[in-house]
């Protein structure tokens, strides 16, 4: 999983919020209906989506966490720099879209992505 990393001038880009399940420190995160943190999923039939930020820290279900929403993701693998990465299974991250298509940073290097999540997210017909 990455690191999330935020410029220390930066106090902000980021928000608490109370965990609903366990969430380890730079998974993709989302909100439920309920007003709890997520793992961010775009898996087909498994989605919890849109991805809201990362988070900052391991959370267990029900401990308070902080959401990060700006900042760089280090520790990344086999990314392209200037290349789109997107919301994968799970809370990983990938090279490309997944059942629902949503970019969540950019790569600044193969090994650091600059968190830029988009809003809008597309879910891709099954073809079958």
């Amino acid at each position: 999983m990455a690191t999330v990393w935020v410029p220390t001038k930066s106090q902000t880009g980021g928000f608490p919020i109370e965990a609903g399940e366990a969430i380890a420190a730079g998974e993709a995160v989302s909100v439920g209906a309920d007003a709890l943190a997520y793992v961010a999923d775009a898996a087909d039939g498994n989605e919890q989506v849109p991805c809201v930020g990362f988070a900052e820290t391991d959370a267990d279900t029900g401990d308070w966490m902080e959401v990060k929403y700006e900042g760089e993701l280090h520790g990344l693998s086999g990314h392209t720099p200037g290349n789109p990465i997107f919301l994968g299974s799970d809370g990983a991250l990938g090279t490309s879209a997944g059942h629902v298509s949503q970019v969540v940073a950019w790569a600044r290097t193969a090994t650091i992505g600059v968190i830029a999540i988009e809003r809008v997210t597309v879910e891709h017909a099954d073809h079958s």
